[in-house]
């Protein structure tokens, strides 16, 4: 694979795994200390 595949696919696995850990606090978080929004 080029290095160009290469870091593609870690910025993708990356922006993934970002928004799992994101979605994942939220839910775990949400409900303890909702926002003033």
């Amino acid at each position: 694979m080029s290095v160009s595949g290469w870091i593609f696919m870690l910025l993708a696995w990356a922006f993934i795994g970002g928004l799992f850990v994101y979605c994942f606090y939220r839910i775990l978080f949400g409900d303890a200390r909702p926002t003033g929004e």
